[in-house]
């Protein structure tokens, strides 16, 4: 019977496409198409995300992506593995909610928080960045992990399916990680960090998001350029920034 490993993220599944190449094995990849540690996640039926997502200004194409996964996720197949981190505020949430559909169905987990690697300068991941989430090891490292998972024990499943279904109703705009885990935060969570990084001079939203991202979330990485724009776009609404042209573009 083969094993099926499942990836938070796109990154995270290119990079074990390959370490399975580079072995020459065959195991099967299957990738989560979302990110939940943002958004509505108080229902398990797609339309409530698919909707989200749209007025974001996403593809529809979630709705069969998402039905896609789960369906895989928890039919019948091969042996099934884990692969997160818990600094990683969508890696943990994917994980949560995994184990929550699973229920009682069997799985391994492989958690990466508190791994050290090698730096590798300016590339994909630095040695303090590569401790924290499974979506920044390059292929070589997730190569070194394969068959170091973990059956998942009953009073761990019990931990996590209870903290989603917290999660769930308390159904919070944003999921942060912390010290105590996966932890609900208001729409505005960010906004300071945001403003901090303006000045009174022009920036390019870019900076403003990048050294937004490396400033002030390690050594946790809690959401990506995308939702940072959503709310720089609503500061600037908000009439708490000033912005030159259209900010979508």
């Amino acid at each position: 019977m083969g094993t099926l490993h499942v990836l938070p993220t796109d990154s995270a599944g290119r990079s074990m496409h390959q370490a399975l190449r580079d072995l020459n094995r065959n195991d099967a990849v299957l990738v989560f198409p979302d990110d939940l540690s943002c958004g509505p996640i108080d229902s398990d039926e797609l339309l409530p995300r698919v909707r989200w997502r749209s007025a974001l200004h996403e593809t529809a194409e979630i709705e069969a992506a998402l039905s896609s996964f789960w369906g895989m996720l928890c039919g019948p197949h091969q042996r099934v593995v884990l692969w997160f981190g818990r600094c990683a505020a969508a890696e943990f949430a994917f994980l949560l909610a995994c184990v929550d559909r699973l229920a009682s169905l069997p799985y391994a987990i492989v958690d990466v928080t508190g791994l050290s690697f090698p730096a590798r300068g300016t590339g994909k991941i630095t040695e303090a960045a590569a401790a924290s989430c499974v979506s920044l090891l390059w292929p070589d490292q997730l190569a070194s992990l394969l068959g170091t998972e973990q059956e998942a024990s009953q009073t761990w499943r019990l931990e996590m399916s209870t903290r989603w279904r917290q999660l769930k109703q308390e159904n919070a705009p944003f999921r942060i990680a912390t010290p105590k885990g996966l932890e609900s935060a208001p729409i505005d969570v960010f906004d300071t960090s945001l403003l901090a990084q303006a000045t009174t001079r022009w920036k390019k939203l870019s900076l403003i998001i990048g050294t937004t991202l490396a400033a002030d979330f390690p050594p946790y990485i809690q959401t990506g350029p995308y939702m940072l724009l959503t709310r720089i776009v609503a500061l600037i609404e908000a009439e708490r920034l000033q912005a030159d042209g259209d900010p979508w573009d």
